[in-house]
């Protein structure tokens, strides 16, 4: 065979190219910069893959610091004029880089933004504020009217609750470093007066003749504020604070109008009215004739006198002029009080449990009758019929035209016969002492028998506890 090409006999050659060493295409840059901030640090190199740096300070290495570029940290004054370099190598070799110097400048403080006029309410805090520039680290001081404000070393400050004697009062601050200071503008304080405003209104009362009344209100304003509380529009003497206590209510207050004037130096303003409402047992001559508002439809119940007083009574038993009872059940009814979720008891002779105007109140089940065991202890004697007329004057229903109407209309009611049969065993059922009988959940227990106990000494000594207690 004959060779056509130069150099095509002979022995094998090697296999690849040999590595190339690492060089440097762009060298790291001298930087400048204030002290506190951060340097970074960049080259750029050839050779063959991978290459591996080390960044040095200095001539000595830099712990971490290999990659193509490095960032350090916060500087100081002392850095000035370091010199950062970086080696870089591969197998088949390394370089190192030319020096990079860091230069630190240090700069005057400057003001960027100067501290704002500001204007507040009597009573508010005011905040002052300034952006300044410089190198190195700033210190603050602030002042009001040339005076330096002990503690405010900050780049903004915030005032104490202000008085109107502030009003018009200058702030400033001076910001220092090593290089220099400098004082910003003037700004000015502002401080106003507020017209009073009524947050929180009086709420109206309902209780009893006797009874304490309490009103308050709760307002904002500037300056202090003083408090004129009124009774029908005219002032009470002594009753300047933010609440008026008034000790037991009487006749006079009922319906009265109560009312706040909160004033300042800035103006005034007045509350709405809160009314006292009166409740309660009452004699009709001396104090309920004008309040009671009771009323219904039941044909009897112009009747019910110890409801609503119409001066109804029998000539034998007519009470003195102003004494006649009245219990103004008015105003509880507008009230929603009715005796709804109550439970009643009565223990008596007997109870006719379906009595048009009682049945819609009746527990079913609830009773008990002593003499045959049941449910129902209605009975048919005619002399008993007390339990019965208790219960109306409890319970009767209201306004369904039918009889009267009763205390608490909406109540639920049972009977228990136990004048009937009056055993120890039955008065301890009848008082809700066996938890199997429903007696044992009542809330109120009605006892009428206007008898002396010594007629009932057959029974034991606790009901005669009962009945003289």
């Amino acid at each position: 065979m004959i060779c056509l090409v130069a150099g095509c006999g002979g022995g094998g050659g090697g296999g690849g190219s040999a590595p190339t060493a690492p060089t440097i295409s762009t060298q790291p840059s001298n930087v400048s910069i204030y002290s506190t901030e951060t340097a970074t640090f960049n080259v750029s190199a050839n050779g063959t893959a991978p290459l591996s740096y080390q960044w040095r300070k200095g001539g000595i290495n830099i712990s971490g610091a290999t990659s193509s570029s490095y960032t350090t940290p916060a500087t100081t004054t002392a850095d000035n004029n370091s010199e950062f370099s970086v080696v870089v190598a591969n197998s088949a070799g390394s370089v190192a880089s030319a020096n990079a110097v860091l230069k630190i400048t240090e700069a005057s403080p400057g003001i960027s933004t100067q501290p704002a006029d500001v204007s507040v309410y009597e009573g508010e805090t005011a905040t002052f504020s300034a952006t300044a520039t410089g190198m190195p680290s700033l210190s603050y001081q602030w002042y009001t009217d040339g005076v330096a404000i002990s503690g405010a070393t900050g780049s903004s400050y915030s005032t104490p609750n202000l008085t109107l004697p502030s009003n018009g009062a200058k702030f400033k601050v001076i910001i220092s470093n090593s290089k220099g200071s400098i004082t910003s503008n003037e700004a000015v304080l502002g401080v106003v007066g507020k017209v009073p405003s009524i947050k929180t209104q009086p709420s109206s009362q309902t209780v009893s003749l006797g009874q304490a009344a309490s009103f308050s209100v709760t307002a904002t304003g500037f300056p202090t504020l003083a408090y004129q509380w009124r009774k029908n529009g005219v002032n009470i003497t002594g009753a300047n604070a933010s609440t008026y206590q008034i000790t037991s209510v009487s006749q006079s207050d009922h319906s009265s109008k109560y009312s706040v004037t909160v004033t300042n130096s800035f103006g005034s303003v007045t509350s709405s009215n809160a009314n006292i409402n009166i409740f309660g047992g009452v004699n009709a001559g001396s104090s309920c004739s004008y309040l009671n508002n009771s009323s219904a439809t039941d044909p009897l119940f112009p009747y019910a006198w110890h409801i609503k007083n119409g001066g109804l009574y029998f000539a034998s038993n007519k009470p003195a002029s102003g004494q006649e009872t009245d219990l103004c059940m008015g105003n509880l009814w507008s009230a929603g009080i009715t005796g709804s979720g109550v439970k009643v008891t009565v223990v008596d002779d007997a109870l006719e449990i379906g009595h048009p105007d009682l049945s819609s109140n009746i527990i079913s089940g609830g009773s008990f009758n002593f003499l045959n065991n049941s449910t129902d202890p209605t009975s048919t004697a005619t002399k008993e019929g007390h339990g019965t007329s208790v219960s109306g004057l409890i319970v009767a229903s209201k306004d369904n035209g039918i009889g009267s109407v009763g205390v608490a209309p909406m109540a639920k009611l049972q009977g228990y016969n136990f004048l009937a049969s009056p055993t120890n065993t039955n008065l301890n059922i009848s008082f809700g002492g066996v938890s199997s009988y429903s007696s044992a959940n009542s809330d109120i227990f009605n006892f009428s028998v206007g008898t002396p106990s010594s007629s009932l000494s057959a029974t034991s000594t606790t009901f005669d506890t009962i009945f003289n207690n």
